[in-house]
């Protein structure tokens, strides 16, 4: 029969295992969980109206790519503008531009898609996502996809 401390010894690594076992099930559920904290933080600042920056990485180029600065008011992208020129991105275009919620869309989108691999950075203040890199696929070339979020300030 074995010694209190040794059944301790033996129930810890039980535990330990369990664990590790149930990590290995879901290798996205830390993803997911990081994501769902920072998008209930997001949520509870209740922002309506906001500004930010938003820039595409990825290897797709053409119109759409360039850093943009993005104004949201009731969920609703309202206005564009490319960073660089100055220029305002015509109206029709701006459907193909995020809100702050669709963001976080593609992060859920790819953690339901069970991609290869999500590497996302959270804004520590309002939680939105700042740096997200997708590989929805080990060895596909060039379906990689990213963002960067920043510079958000609400507005009235």
């Amino acid at each position: 029969m074995r010694s209190e401390p040794q059944l301790r010894g033996v129930w810890r690594i039980l535990c330990g295992l369990t664990l590790v076992i149930a990590g290995c099930s879901d290798p996205l559920a830390p993803t997911a969980n990081e994501m769902e904290a920072n998008l209930m933080k997001w949520r509870s600042l209740g922002i309506g109206a906001y500004r930010y920056e938003y820039r595409v990485n990825c290897f797709c180029g053409g119109p759409g790519v360039e850093p943009v600065g993005i104004v949201v008011q009731d969920d609703s992208v309202v206005s564009a503008t490319i960073l660089e020129t100055q220029a305002a991105v015509d109206t029709s275009a701006l459907a193909g531009y995020p809100t702050i919620d669709d963001l976080f869309d593609m992060i859920a989108a790819a953690i339901e898609g069970k991609a290869h691999s999500i590497r996302a950075e959270y804004d520590t203040h309002y939680g939105y996502p700042t740096d997200v890199f997708i590989d929805y696929e080990e060895n596909a070339i060039d379906e990689e996809f990213g963002f960067f979020a920043s510079h958000l300030q609400g507005i009235r």
